[in-house]
């Protein structure tokens, strides 16, 4: 063997073995093979790489193809480069020059599909994928992405499909499981999802993307603690890892932890290569912080650069929504396409007084298998009432007959969790406090209350999960829709209101939720007539009506559930004490 070949052996061993150091001394000892043999080039650039440097490594490649035009594998790997960097373009010029090379070998296909994933082109990948295949019909990688590439369209059986028959040929490849772990996610199968990326990290303990969705099945299973050990292990090896940063944005945003959330998405904008998701979710972050004008601002720019991004023209299109700026909300939810955004689409026309655009809209709503959702059946009340428009409620025809009230003051460790819970609140247990449009002398903890693990919190979730279950059983013989279409698995977020003298909280209601809930920690005892109480209603305060309008006025210790298509406000109390309430709402997965 010669020299070079004793040294290409030496180079690929060490990068085998992820000790770039050592490449980095072996190349620098063979200064006069390096820039005549192209392999060790090639491999001093994919250590540059693989270490994170991206911008050492694309100098690297680009040197490389001056002094061989004709290296396929160097245009690949520059590909990669590109792709990292976000140079979505140039990266896929990249693959095509190494295509039009060898355009026998299923790499550079593979690669190009793959940087057309990136740009939401998922017809144009799988034809790259098949392409791949066909050269060599056993080439894991390609299937692998192609099964994935079919979850990324919503063709989940079909992903499955080629993700199964993938790791039957290829049963050690980590990957292959982590993509099957994905599409088990989005179709909520959570065992399946945690079996497959099990396997994964046993047959690649280090794999990064392996270890971040395990994260992210910790945190849909309520786990925080281990997806923050999952989130925290990948940016402490590699900081340019753009979806750690944003898990553990995510789950410091569920603690109410809103500066450290920032942060970490901050982090994650940082890097090379950025979601958009990420900036979707800093902005709703910047938003919950209050900081209405920055997020807006992150938006709007972001959107120049993908203006018919889902997310981005959703989270935009609420936000102008909050503002009650319908005509500018309408604007941008209406170029959206996620889950979401039709419904609150379908709002902004009501509020917006757009009767047609809203019959219209709303007709082939109701149309839609996902049409039980206490929004759509909110506002099929609420025209009910302003525009006498008669339906078949989707969702809850009869709210007010389906309230649940419960005092739970004899329960024996009542007492002790309500104060618990009053004296962590005034000791900034629960993470930051927040302003919020809606409420007046007062504030709110920020987050979800339930990633926390002190035991009177832990209890309460016990004590709602309790009473919701005694909820269902209760109305086991409803024909209601939102009983009948319960869902399979659902998660509780909360929140604490400190209300002081004069406090009060405007109508509204919880979009996304299935069932909303409170519980009275505390409620001042001098207080007259209905100050301090809870007005529950199927209607806007303009079209409010004996029959269409519940006063509830509640005690300490009162524990209230009732459909979340009923929105609801607060009256004005005239006390020193304070109007302590946890409120919360059952979501579906």
């Amino acid at each position: 063997m010669t020299n070079n070949g004793i040294l290409i052996k030496q180079l690929i061993d060490s990068f085998r073995n992820n000790d770039h150091r050592q490449i980095e001394e072996l190349i620098a000892q063979a200064a006069d093979s390096y820039t005549k043999e192209p392999q060790i080039q090639l491999i001093a650039g994919m250590s540059k790489y693989a270490n994170g440097k991206f911008s050492a490594a694309k100098e690297i490649f680009t040197e490389l193809i001056q002094a061989f035009p004709k290296y396929a594998d160097a245009y690949n790997n520059l590909g990669l480069v590109n792709k990292m960097k976000g140079e979505i373009a140039e990266a896929k010029k990249n693959f095509r020059e190494a295509i039009a090379l060898n355009p026998n070998s299923p790499l550079g296909y593979t690669n190009l599909g793959n940087v057309q994933v990136l740009d939401h082109q998922y017809k144009e990948a799988i034809t790259q994928y098949r392409s791949a295949l066909e050269i060599n019909s056993n080439y894991h990688v390609a299937k692998a992405n192609l099964g994935n590439c079919y979850r990324l369209i919503g063709d989940y059986k079909t992903s499955i499909s080629v993700l199964k028959e993938c790791l039957i040929s290829h049963p050690n490849y980590a990957t292959g499981y982590t993509y099957l772990s994905m599409t088990y996610m989005a179709i909520s199968e959570t065992d399946n999802a945690r079996f497959a990326i099990d396997k994964s990290l046993k047959i690649s303990p280090a794999n990064t993307k392996a270890q971040i969705v395990s994260g992210e099945i910790h945190f849909y299973e309520e786990k925080y603690e281990e997806a923050f050990k999952c989130f925290l292990e990948v940016v402490e090896k590699e900081p340019w890892q753009d979806e750690a940063w944003v898990g553990l944005g995510k789950i410091y945003a569920s603690r109410g932890e809103n500066k450290k959330s920032i942060e970490c998405y901050k982090k994650a904008l940082s890097c090379e290569l950025v979601g958009v998701q990420a900036k979707a979710n800093l902005a709703n972050v910047l938003i919950t912080a209050g900081l209405y004008s920055e997020a807006k601002t992150l938006l709007l720019e972001t959107l120049k650069e993908i203006p018919n991004d889902k997310f981005l023209n959703y989270n935009l299109g609420v936000q102008y929504f909050t503002e009650h700026n319908y005509p500018d909300a309408i604007k941008y939810l209406s170029k959206s396409s996620y889950i979401h955004a039709d419904k609150f689409l379908l709002e902004a026309y009501f509020k917006n007084n757009d009767l047609e655009k809203f019959k219209h809209l709303l007709k082939s709503r109701l149309q839609e298998k996902d049409a039980c959702n206490a929004q759509i059946g909110s506002l099929c009340s609420r025209a009910k009432y302003k525009w006498k428009i008669e339906t078949i409620n989707p969702y809850c025809s009869a709210p007010l007959d389906l309230i649940y009230r419960k005092n739970l003051i004899d329960r024996s460790d009542t007492y002790h969790i309500i104060n618990t819970c009053i004296r962590s609140l005034d000791k900034k247990k629960y993470g930051e406090a927040k302003q919020q449009g809606r409420l007046t002398n007062g504030l709110q903890t920020a987050g979800n209350i339930f990633t926390s693990t002190r035991q009177e919190i832990v209890r309460i979730s016990e004590i709602i999960r309790s009473n919701v279950q005694e909820y269902r059983e209760l109305h086991s013989s409803s024909s209601e829709p939102f009983l009948k279409n319960w869902p399979g698995n659902y998660v509780i977020q909360g929140w604490i209101i400190s209300m002081e003298k004069g406090g009060s909280l405007n109508r509204h209601m919880h979009e996304t939720s299935w069932l909303t809930g409170t519980l009275y920690l505390n409620i001042p005892e001098k207080i007259n007539g209905d100050e301090g109480s809870i007005v529950v209603s199927m209607t806007d305060e303009k079209e409010d009506c004996e029959e269409s309008m519940r006063v509830i006025k509640p005690r300490t210790g009162d524990f209230l559930l009732f459909p979340a298509s009923l929105q609801h406000n607060t009256i004005p109390f005239n006390s020193n004490e304070r109007r302590i309430v946890l409120a919360f709402d059952v979501l579906p997965r």
